[in-house]
This record gives structure tokens, C-alpha cells and sequence, in this order.
């Protein structure tokens, strides 16, 4: 069986990664790594690229999943920048409650999504 699905073109994704990567020095804010292909930019919380928010202040470098933890709320950053895990989660990402975030977010950002 086939199965069709339409999807949105983010023509500025590209650039967005990149401005992104490099504001973030090429690693994950939360975890360190440092391997591209397990990277994305995350848009910050208030940040949409159909708004065209799409500018390296927009977003941080999450590795994939964290990135997905992040979109679902089960990660969030504190307002003194420090990492906060949902109970769901910690058993698996424990080590990561409390670490602090390695790149500073954009003034006037909120830090929980």
C-alpha cells in the first residue's frame, strides 16, 4: 500500500541549521556533542519559522533527541539556564537534569517551551 502525505517546504531550514550551528559552536547546548549528523536547530519557545523566525537568535543546537524532548515539554531550560527534565523521562536522561546550558539563549527568551 502506498500512502500520500502533504508536506510543508521550510525553504529557510538550510540557512536556519546553519546560522544556528555555528552560533552554538557546532555542538549541543545541552549534551556537547559534536557530531553534525545527530544535530538540529530548535526553534525557541515563542519562535516559528512560518513567522520568520529564522535567524541564529531564533533557535539553539539540540542532539535529535533531546531536540524531541524539548518540542514535547519533557525537557525544558529553567530561568537560570539550567536543564530541566519531566519525571517521565529521567530514568533514561537523569544525567542531564540540572546541567547548564552551554550557549546562552537570546534576551527576552522564554526558556521553557
Amino acid at each position: 500500500a502506498k500512502r500520500f502525505a502533504q508536506v510543508e517546504v521550510r525553504t529557510q531550514q538550510g540557512a536556519f541549521r546553519k546560522a544556528v550551528f555555528l552560533a552554538c559552536g557546532g555542538r549541543c547546548v545541552v549534551s556537547g556533542c559534536g557530531i553534525p549528523e545527530a544535530l538540529e536547530a530548535a526553534h525557541l519557545e515563542g519562535r516559528s519559522w512560518r513567522d520568520g523566525h529564522n535567524a541564529a537568535s531564533d533557535g539553539i543546537l539540540l542532539r535529535r533527541d533531546l531536540h524531541a524532548l524539548y518540542d514535547t515539554g519533557l525537557l525544558s531550560f529553567a530561568e537560570d539556564m539550567l536543564v530541566r527534565l519531566s519525571p517521565a523521562v529521567r530514568d533514561h536522561y537523569g544525567a542531564f537534569e540540572g546541567v547548564a546550558l552551554t550557549a546562552r539563549l537570546p534576551t527576552g527568551t522564554q526558556a521553557t517551551p
